[in-house]
């Protein structure tokens, strides 16, 4: 029997070309919905299991609501979005702000399966494809896992893959509203988390391109770029004045760069030790020499510090040039394969990864690799590919950064092959 029986092809409305109809909106919507209350309630996780959510950002959340807007943590900056938006809901709900906070993240979810699916439609033209990939986006345990937990994995996911859904549109419409759009939802998710600003030359790129006037390209990129400036120009004020550095959303280059250069590191991801060792839970708690603020001299300002972060980075690849290409090439393939390493986590939960990852990853660079032919169409996903190949060099390699960037757009590409795969054995008629 189908999987999926329902027959809308007869309702669509016109306007539904770019995006899905309401009926399928609703049916995404309620699916990614149920999967992630069920998750919720039924999974057992608590705050304290998310996994960028520290007595950090309760702290910090804390310390706004008393009057300190301060953010700086030494070894970074932390971008703004979600301290002040927990700000934001502790003072609304008081102590039961956990719950509602966890109602906003799971909606805001919700809405963004129904965005994913509707990438899909736009670059695959093909209303099965869509549906099949939201609804893989709606219950992969790998997006499902922070949706509740309070932290900025899942709201920068939600945020990304809605501006990937007006970038994408735009590459159709090249017009006003979507470049608009997009500039706004990402500019959002740049405020929760700060690493893609290595896109942004390839996103200037991608406006400068097309068969189109130069001037309505120099408006576009006027108009995405000022809506940009306008977004991070109070924070990055605020910095500039209390910590002398003028910063967008975060400032942790020099500190993310030594973070992944020195000795430590390397024997964390080169010659890991045993992990019931205490040097690997050492290492784990990332507590390296290099990065201790007394190797530096005292009152350096925050961007004479992460200067000086950066160049003991330098200094080390000088000193270990074959480290660092091991080093990169380790990274490379984390990066690259599904799942999490074997090294760090236990053999049943690398497996349970594998079953469900290993198939949407295989696809999705098979797909990938196909669309070359048709570069110009797919040069968004190109983009959020390339960009993480470039954080992963530039830096390292993190599961959960893979997770919330670059894998929604591996399910959008897996869903032809799976689509077609569920059409041969009959699971699917729609």
């Amino acid at each position: 029997m189908p999987l999926l029986t329902y027959d809308y092809s007869s309702t669509e409305n016109p306007q539904d070309k770019f995006f899905l109809s309401k009926k399928d909106a609703i049916f995404i919507f309620a699916l990614a919905l149920l999967v992630r209350l069920c998750f919720a309630f039924f999974s057992g996780l608590g705050p304290e299991h998310g996994a960028d959510f520290t007595n950090r950002y309760d702290i910090l959340s804390d310390n706004i609501l008393n009057g300190e807007y301060n953010l700086n943590q030494e070894i970074f900056i932390i971008s703004p979005l979600l301290p002040y938006l927990l700000a934001f809901f502790k003072f609304l709900f008081g102590s039961n702000w956990f719950i509602y906070f966890s109602g906003f993240q799971i909606l805001l979810s919700s809405l963004s399966a129904v965005y994913l699916s509707s990438s899909a439609k736009i670059i695959f033209s093909n209303r099965s494809i869509a549906l099949v990939a939201g609804v893989i986006y709606s219950i992969m345990l790998t997006c499902v896992y922070y949706v509740h937990l309070p932290g900025q994995e899942s709201i920068f996911q939600s945020l990304f893959i809605i501006s990937f859904y007006y970038i994408s549109l735009y590459m159709v419409c090249r017009d006003t509203k979507s470049i608009s759009l997009f500039a706004l939802t990402f500019t959002l998710a740049l405020l929760t988390k700060s690493h893609i600003i290595l896109s942004l030359p390839f996103w200037i790129f991608i406006i400068l391109r097309g068969n189109f006037s130069i001037n309505k390209k120099i408006l576009h990129l006027l108009i995405s770029s000022l809506i940009l400036i306008l977004l991070t120009m109070p924070y990055g004020i605020y910095n500039q004045k209390v910590n002398g550095l003028y910063v967008i959303s975060s400032s942790g280059g020099g500190g993310h760069f030594i973070t992944s250069r020195n000795d430590d590191f390397y024997k964390l991801l080169v010659k890991t030790p045993p992990k019931d060792s205490e040097e690997y839970k050492r290492l784990l708690r990332q507590e390296f020499p290099a990065m201790d603020r007394d190797n530096f001299p005292p009152g350096l300002t925050h961007k004479e510090l992460q200067r000086a972060y950066m160049l003991k980075g330098f200094k080390w690849i000088y000193a270990n040039p074959l480290k660092e290409v091991q080093l990169i090439t380790y990274n490379l393939i984390n990066h690259l394969r599904p799942g999490t390493a074997f090294r760090y986590h236990s053999t049943q939960r690398n497996l349970l990864a594998l079953l469900f990852n290993l198939p949407i990853y295989l696809f999705a660079y098979l797909q990938l690799a196909r669309s070359t032919k048709q570069a110009s169409k797919h040069l968004p996903a190109y983009t959020v590919f390339f960009t993480m190949i470039l954080f992963s060099i530039l830096y390292f390699s993190q599961t959960r950064f893979r997770v919330i960037t670059v894998e929604p757009i591996y399910i959008i590409y897996a869903a032809p092959a799976i689509t077609k795969y569920l059409r041969r054995t009959k699971l699917l008629s729609v």
